[in-house]
């Protein structure tokens, strides 16, 4: 396949191709266009190797002619000048052209490629734009047994170096996809373990699939409110093995040899 077509063309995979917004592209040629969209909406640069993925509304838009290829990449993935924050996070926050007073996140894939942003409006409202992924501060997702990452939930909650944020509840899927061979401990926001029952689903649900998927949970932490609203001396601490056994007792069975010995390597 060609790496290098008319912007706009599509050629015989029904690949389509654009000029990057990321690098600018060819200076000599302005028409010239290195980066390719597939029929799935996945995107790559040939010429500086950026990629990201379009949402199913950018898709749909497109196929309906609602907005323009450059409208659709524009408002996707190029960068937000970073802006004064609303709330304190580690994170750096980017302005959204549309919305001045939002607050936008990068968000990026274990190994440093932004995919998408998680948009942040007043209150409680957001929006994602490209494909799911994470927010962390460091250039590359690493870590070791006694320099763990601490799982939050939202990109307020990133507040110390090793925070790192899935941009919404911790879920099983979400560990799997982005921390596998990764040792963490969780810290969720008070409304997913406020209760009996919601602690023993969080640790069959959430815990237990994680830990199948070799994702080196260390335990959970535990607070009054929000990660970012808490003090150090308000965290409790509970290891796997104790919250194994105290919020779904027969799963501790199940924590095997291997992945003890793994874990605590």
């Amino acid at each position: 396949m060609a790496r290098a077509m008319i912007d706009g063309a599509r050629d015989e995979d029904g690949v389509r191709w654009a000029r990057c917004p990321v690098c600018g592209d060819s200076v000599k040629n302005p028409r010239k266009a290195h980066m390719m969209i597939d029929l799935k909406g996945s995107t790559y640069c040939f010429h500086c190797g950026h990629s990201s993925q379009l949402g199913l509304s950018e898709l749909i838009d497109l196929a309906l002619d609602e907005r323009s290829l450059d409208e659709i990449l524009e408002s996707t993935i190029t960068d937000r000048g970073a802006k004064e924050q609303r709330r304190f996070s580690l994170l750096q926050t980017f302005e959204d052209e549309e919305v001045p007073e939002a607050d936008a996140f990068e968000m990026r894939d274990q190994h440093g490629r932004r995919v998408g942003w998680h948009v942040r409006y007043p209150g409680k409202r957001f929006k994602n734009e490209g494909d799911r992924g994470i927010g962390y501060v460091a250039p590359l997702l690493k870590s070791k047994p006694y320099e763990p990452l601490v799982i939050v939930e939202g990109p307020y909650d990133v507040i110390k170096q090793n925070y790192v944020s899935v941009f919404g509840a911790i879920t099983a899927g979400t560990l799997a996809k982005f921390f596998r061979l990764q040792y963490v401990w969780l810290f969720p926001d008070p409304d997913q373990v406020d209760s009996e029952l919601k602690r023993w689903r969080f640790a069959e649900k959430v815990i237990k699939p994680a830990l199948d998927a070799m994702v080196f949970i260390q335990g959970v932490l535990l607070a009054p409110g929000d990660p970012d609203e808490v003090r150090d001396e308000q965290i409790e601490w509970l290891t796997v093995d104790e919250v194994l056994a105290a919020w779904v007792p027969a799963a501790a069975e199940d924590y095997s040899p291997i992945h003890r010995a793994l874990a605590g390597a």
